[in-house]
């Protein structure tokens, strides 16, 4: 699992927030933010465009209108580099669903 990101600053939530939409090897890390209204477990995972799961970037607790700053490598959850493609990040909690696409080109 990866490690917890860190709260930052106040916020108002819910968002998730990805950097940029189209991302090639040479702009890696992306970067990603998000926050939730309440407090709760939440899931943040990338799919491809098919919808097969690539990675998890956080799944835990997470403190309400706090930010919490991420990031993906463009890898997935072995640790192998991704292929150009759509990728859809979403984010999970039991009240909210949240998604973003990302285009990847190598």
């Amino acid at each position: 699992m990866p490690p917890a990101p860190t709260p930052t600053s106040p916020v108002s939530p819910p968002y998730l927030w990805v950097g940029r939409n189209i991302v090639s090897p040479s702009q890696f890390p992306l970067d990603l933010a998000f926050a939730l209204a309440e407090d709760g477990d939440v899931r943040i995972a990338v799919f491809n465009s098919a919808g097969e799961y690539i990675v998890d970037l956080f799944d835990g607790p997470a403190k309400a209108l706090l930010p919490y700053t991420l990031r993906w490598w463009g890898v997935n959850a072995s640790g192998a580099a991704v292929t150009s493609n759509v990728y859809v990040v979403r984010l999970f909690s039991p009240k909210l669903l949240l998604l973003k696409k990302v285009g990847l080109t190598r």
